[in-house]
């Protein structure tokens, strides 16, 4: 991923200051295997997702896109991601990706290996948004109005049980 979008998800620059790529490897691996259907791969690859805050959040926000940012309710996001992955969602798309990447680096690597592995076995599949950041510069990261979809209900449970 370009370095203007690896800015969105807080990159760590390198030691001259200048903006990093974001390494997607892993993640495109990662699909490769569950194409392949060769789990010790696929756990392998979610592993070096788990390792990284901002490309978990990616996937999360891959994920997010592809069940419709702006249509699927914050019930069916709670169905196709466990708990941790629906709060990450719900982050992105009600206040964007860099409280997103805060709160993915306050999960466990256990807890970002679990979420990774049911996003990405229960909402990624092929689609057009593998080619598109998810990006505060362009939609569908543009913050949208999201009181019909349930978000609040559902944050507030989320963060009363932890998730947030």
């Amino acid at each position: 991923m370009i370095q203007t979008y690896a800015s969105d998800y807080d990159v760590a620059r390198d030691s001259s200051g200048r903006m990093q790529t974001m390494n997607m490897r892993p993640f495109l691996d990662a699909i490769a295997a569950k194409h392949d259907e060769c789990l010790p791969c696929q756990e392998h690859h979610i592993g070096l997702i788990a390792a990284d805050p901002a490309l978990t959040t990616h996937v999360v926000g891959v994920g997010l896109l592809n069940l419709g940012i702006h249509e699927a309710s914050a019930r069916q996001l709670l169905q196709h991601m466990d708990p941790d992955g629906c709060a990450i969602a719900l982050v992105i798309r009600n206040r964007g990706l860099l409280p997103a990447v805060e709160l993915t680096r306050s999960k466990t690597v256990q807890q970002r290996q679990s979420l990774a592995r049911i996003v990405l076995n229960n909402a990624i599949v092929a689609t057009q948004w593998f080619d598109m950041p998810v990006s505060n510069l362009c939609p569908p990261g543009v913050v949208r109005p999201t009181g019909h979809l349930g978000d609040e209900e559902l944050t507030s449970g989320l963060r009363s049980e932890g998730h947030l």
